[in-house]
């Protein structure tokens, strides 16, 4: 890895290894076993899991896009080109015009809800605000008045780290976290010196309330 490699992640077996290494299952001149790797990957699948009860949810993004019709401003997510299961939210977006990408400003449904005229007016699409419930669905403001193409960078649940090269497509500020938090749930497992648990336990609070904060 380059040291200007600014958008490195970790992958799923580099995390483990960290955390192995913190609590001395591992030492520097020693991999993972297939015992320690599964035993890793259970505990790193619980650990995410168990973020969500402390109301943290990671997600990942993914770039996809819809064509508009004339006059209609809704349009769900099942007309997307491509993954449309368990959007969650939008990040960006851009409509399509002269072969450029022009920004879209993202509003929320409540500010899109206060337009008074967002179902008469028509013209080039300016905003664009996702709601979530019941149907997800995208709202276009003014409504198109010819066909556009809308690309949308959506927000998705956090996929389970299922490979070994997968870095389950965690926000970096996260990946310290990850790596302290697995290492502090090994202690169980791996008991050792009071004095470096304790450390671990405070570094790995420290990591997460920083990451959460930073949303």
């Amino acid at each position: 890895m380059a040291i200007t490699d600014f958008d490195y992640l970790a992958t799923r077996n580099e995390i483990i290894e960290g955390a192995m290494r913190i609590v001395g299952a591992l030492d520097k001149s020693q991999g993972l076993t297939a015992e320690l790797l599964d035993q890793g990957v259970k505990a790193l699948q619980l650990l995410v899991k168990s973020w969500s009860n402390k109301h943290l949810f990671l997600w990942s993004f993914n770039q996809t896009s819809f064509v508009t019709v004339a006059a209609q401003e809704a349009y769900t997510t099942t007309e997307l080109t491509g993954n449309d299961d368990a959007i969650i939210g939008l990040d960006k977006a851009w409509v399509v015009q002269s072969n450029e990408d022009v920004p879209l400003e993202v509003i929320s449904w409540s500010r899109y809800q206060d337009i008074r005229d967002k179902t008469t007016n028509a013209g080039r699409p300016l905003a664009i605000a996702f709601k979530p419930e019941p149907n997800p669905s995208f709202y276009l403001w003014p409504s198109p008045d010819i066909v556009y193409t809308i690309k949308v960078l959506c927000l998705f649940p956090l996929q389970d780290f299922d490979s070994a090269a997968g870095s389950g497509d965690v926000p970096a500020r996260f990946q310290r976290a990850l790596k302290y938090g697995l290492a502090e749930d090994l202690f169980d497992e791996y008991p050792g010196p009071i004095n470096e648990r304790v450390f671990v336990q405070a570094k790995a609070a420290e990591l997460f309330r920083e990451a959460k904060n930073s949303d």
